[in-house]
């Protein structure tokens, strides 16, 4: 068995990635495909009708998606704010803005923007699972569980959004409820690649050795053809541990 400050080192370097953000922009109407239900297609016609509703408004929107998308953060922000002061209601923009902002380090202006997004339309997940993100980074843990939940149940399917809540759930020291929610993700998501490294690792310390064997080689396999390497290499390092320790 292994002691806890072994257990927090190797998670720490492990397969923990950060799936909330990236510095592109996410483009929305993909995103409002994913995010939406179809007993809520009548939210996604009154987002769109808004938009025609302000074209100045849409015409700043689409500025700021162009300059997140080069990397132009403190662009994108502008544009986005001033979007949505000419359209209060403009949630991708909010999104958006969240986004943006995360990159640049400025969280809680990020955690506003995101709550602005629900405040307008709380159906929508992605506002959801990307506020829980930004409180997780401000250490929020309980709210960030939440914001997670409220994800979920607006779209069950959504395998990141339990997987950040797993890596939380470790971190707070709630094993079990951190396999049953890297699990889920793995059911909703059979390739998910950081799913079964993580699950892996926690099952390790809880010494289901065969299991985590198992979960690990998955992971592996999984990231050898999405052509991560360097995500290989750390799980065979792991494995070498574990097989080590185990003798």
């Amino acid at each position: 068995m292994w002691t806890n400050t072994d257990y927090r080192q190797v998670l720490g370097v492990a397969i923990l990635l950060s799936l909330g953000v990236t510095p592109k922009v996410q483009a929305i109407a993909p995103s409002m495909k994913e995010n939406f239900e179809f007993s809520q297609i009548p939210g996604i016609v009154w987002v769109a009708q808004g938009m025609e509703e302000f074209p100045e408004a849409e015409r700043y929107y689409t500025e700021g998606a162009r300059l997140q998308d080069e990397g132009n953060l403190e662009g994108a922000v502008a544009s986005y704010q001033q979007a949505i002061r000419l359209n209060p209601n403009f949630t991708e923009a909010q999104i958006n803005l969240g986004v943006a902002l995360v990159n640049l380090g400025r969280i809680p202006e990020a955690i506003a923007a995101y709550r602005n997004a629900i405040a307008t339309n709380s159906q929508l997940p992605a506002a959801h699972y990307n506020l829980a993100n930004a409180l997780a980074q401000q250490q929020e843990f309980d709210e960030a569980i939440a914001a997670y939940r409220e994800a979920i149940r607006l779209q069950p399917n959504y395998d990141k959004a339990y997987y950040n809540m797993g890596n939380i759930l470790v971190n707070r020291g709630q094993i079990p409820d951190a396999i049953s929610a890297y699990q889920k993700a793995i059911e909703i998501n059979p390739n998910f690649a950081e799913a079964h490294g993580n699950l892996g690792i926690v099952l390790s310390e809880q010494g289901a050795q065969t299991e985590a064997t198992q979960a690990l080689q998955t992971a592996r396999d999984l990231f050898q053809r999405q052509g991560n390497f360097s995500a290989v290499s750390r799980i065979d390092s792991f494995l070498q541990q574990l097989d080590n320790r185990s003798n």
